[in-house]
């Protein structure tokens, strides 16, 4: 039997907060994927990835924004990720961020890790997923989510 990917709630906050700022229908967008704006109180529990990414697909298809991931992933500060965006916020560096994210993404995403590796004046950052990525539908707007936060 296959684990189901699990993210917290806190991953999701910023998507909700983009979608109720452009005045998306954010109740009927949870809805479609069997959540109810009370699960968003509780950033600490865990949802299926299924359902966030779903939610993100659902929500750029129905605002006609292609970069809707990204767009929200520039806005997001690391605050808004509990426990693990404080941790994260207090790195004083970047090699710092990237080594603490590289241990921590595990406690925040269940089907997700990812690996920092540099090699002279290069750096590598892979994502590596423990589910079928794409047995669900697209997962564009979860990638370019990512993407967005890597940049700001």
């Amino acid at each position: 039997m296959k684990a189901i990917p699990l993210v917290r709630v806190s991953q999701l906050l910023p998507v909700v907060d983009f979608l109720n700022q452009i005045g998306s229908p954010t109740d009927r967008l949870l809805e479609q994927v069997s959540l109810t704006p009370t699960t968003l109180d509780h950033p600490e529990n865990l949802l299926t990835i299924y359902q966030g990414s779903t939610l993100m697909e659902n929500a750029a298809n129905r605002e006609g924004l292609q970069t809707l991931g990204f767009l929200i992933g520039r806005q997001t500060l690391l605050d808004t990720f509990g426990t693990i965006g404080k941790i994260l916020n207090n790195c004083l560096t970047l090699f710092d961020l990237l080594t603490t994210m590289e241990q921590l993404v595990r406690l925040d995403n269940s089907g997700e890790h990812v690996s920092f590796r540099w090699e002279h004046d290069s750096v590598w950052w892979q994502f590596h997923y423990d589910y079928d990525y794409l047995a669900h539908g697209s997962n564009l707007q979860t990638s370019l989510y990512g993407l967005g936060m890597i940049l700001v």
